[in-house]
């Protein structure tokens, strides 16, 4: 369940609930295609390697030719395939870039007649603009969040699923648990949280990536963190575990757009990130989270400061959520996108 997969669900529901109509394409059978389906949102499983690839630009090509359509494609292999589709149906084309990539096919997409290039945040149009795009061509969408729209739970039927003391203070790193995401930094800091604040509890929300979870152990191990980490695997009830934690981390390597932090700050909870990619455009140092390095010692006293300060780290929670209405709503990301298709669509007709 990565952002761009969660992106495009909450894209296509909330489409249809303005009365436009949506079919959605994806190369595998899964929890994404099962989720639009339980939604009523027509999905087509189409392979999109191989031989495959040519008998699904056929399927795209003839639903491309229905009056007024746009191709609104996510991530590369998808946008290769739509850009084909786009050339030959003369159909506008959106691809929205996700991740940190230079790939060609978003030059060709963003310097053809019928293309719009769109960055989920400001870090990624810079990277994709340095490989030789003006940025002009490139329009910003910021990830949206309908996850303060969610009731608020109450923090002890987590504590009592996962049997923990009340009153035990929780942080939680939500996402894939990976070398990626900064688990070990976080791993490597516990000592230091725990040593300033006793019997702290780190909850690792999200699947384990296949291959890291013999890392993983081992450095709970050389820690001495069996009893202070707690690893739920994956869940769909993520706005009930972050209702429970008192502050949300995200030691991450690299972020195109934090959707995580976005919904930690929708749930009130103050974030603490590393200061890097498009962290720093949802974290704002001092107002809704801090930002940190990868250094262990640095997300600790980090840590150790909001846990020092209550009612700092709820100044900030509650800052957070101030923010995340405002900037980072579902609406509001759904609203610019419908822009940017009526504005290809009227770029079609002249």
């Amino acid at each position: 369940m990565s952002g761009a997969e969660k992106h495009i669900y909450c894209l296509a529901v909330e489409l249809q609930h303005r009365g436009i109509e949506v079919e959605v394409v994806v190369p595998v059978e899964g929890w994404l295609p099962d989720l639009l389906r339980s939604a009523n949102i027509p999905t087509h499983v189409r392979g999109m390697r191989g031989k495959k690839w040519f008998s699904t630009a056929a399927f795209l090509a003839q639903r491309a030719r229905k009056p007024n359509s746009v191709i609104h494609t996510h991530l590369t292999r998808a946008s290769y395939l739509g850009f084909a589709v786009s050339s030959l149906t003369r159909t506008p084309i959106i691809a929205t870039v996700h991740v940190a990539t230079d790939d060609v096919i978003y030059r060709k997409i963003a310097t053809s007649q019928r293309g719009t290039l769109v960055a989920v945040s400001n870090f990624i149009k810079s990277f994709v603009a340095k490989a030789g795009l003006d940025e002009r061509l490139i329009t910003v969408v910021h990830n949206g969040t309908s996850m303060f729209e969610v009731p608020k739970t109450p923090k002890e039927s987590v504590l009592e699923e996962f049997k923990i003391a009340p009153g035990t203070p929780l942080i939680g790193l939500v996402g894939r648990v990976s070398v990626e995401k900064g688990h070990l930094e976080m791993l490597a800091a516990m000592p230091e949280i725990l040593n300033a604040c006793p019997k702290t509890k780190l909850l690792l929300i999200g699947r384990i990536q296949p291959g890291f979870e013999d890392s993983l152990q081992v450095a709970i191990k050389q820690h001495a963190l069996e009893e202070s980490v707690i690893i739920t695997g994956p869940r769909d009830d993520v706005p009930h575990l972050l209702d429970a934690i008192d502050i949300s981390v995200m030691p991450s390597h690299i972020e195109a757009m934090p959707l995580v932090a976005i919904e930690s700050m929708s749930r009130a909870k103050p974030v603490v990130a590393n200061n890097v990619g498009g962290l720093p455009e949802a974290v704002i140092d001092g107002d809704t989270g801090i930002l940190t390095t990868l250094e262990p010692s640095s997300i600790a006293a980090a840590i150790i400061k909001l846990r020092k300060n209550p009612e700092l780290a709820t100044k900030m929670g509650e800052r957070g959520r101030e923010v995340a209405m405002e900037c980072f709503s579902l609406t509001k990301m759904v609203d610019s996108l419908v822009a940017v298709y009526q504005s290809a669509l009227q770029r079609r007709r002249k």
